[in-house]
């Protein structure tokens, strides 16, 4: 139940109004199989911190990775297909009622239009990628919520 979200979130949250909130989260140790030019491979352990999030009303719950290398929270979408995505939760933009597909990310005001035409994002990390699109909706962090624009995965590598 691994997904992405930068741990700026969390840092966005304490930042508003000089308020501080606590999130309590979980630390697992994983196994990386790492790369070098003079080796084959190097097996290297890594923490990951996780907790849990929702988006969207009515709510929809993700436990996430709150990782300091990515500035993007990405989320699987319903409508990614891919053995990485099925493995996971998948956020499905249907069921929110304050969810909006946003066309292009400099606009991030700019709906979907009818044509269908939009940005679509493709982030590329150490060990995969993963390409998605563009959506805006609520998005909580224990009790503090608020609009978010995020990326909803509609491919993913097996390893992102």
């Amino acid at each position: 139940p691994m997904l992405l979200v930068a741990a700026c979130w969390a840092v966005a949250f304490g930042a508003s109004g000089g308020l501080t909130h606590t999130i309590h989260l979980q630390r697992k140790m994983v196994k990386l199989k790492h790369k070098y030019h003079f080796a084959s491979s190097q097996v290297v352990r890594a923490s990951e911190y996780f907790g849990e999030i929702s988006i969207g009303s009515p709510p929809q719950k993700f436990v996430v990775v709150f990782d300091t290398g990515s500035g993007n929270l990405l989320i699987p979408s319903v409508k990614c297909t891919d053995a990485a995505c099925l493995a996971h939760k998948r956020y499905d933009v249907n069921l929110s009622t304050t969810a909006v597909e946003i066309a292009f990310a400099d606009s991030p005001d700019k709906v979907v239009p009818a044509s269908g035409d939009r940005d679509v994002v493709t982030i590329t990390f150490g060990t995969g990628e993963m390409s998605g699109v563009f959506v805006k909706d609520t998005v909580c962090v224990g009790e503090l919520c608020t609009e978010a624009n995020f990326v909803t995965a509609t491919e993913e590598s097996d390893e992102p």
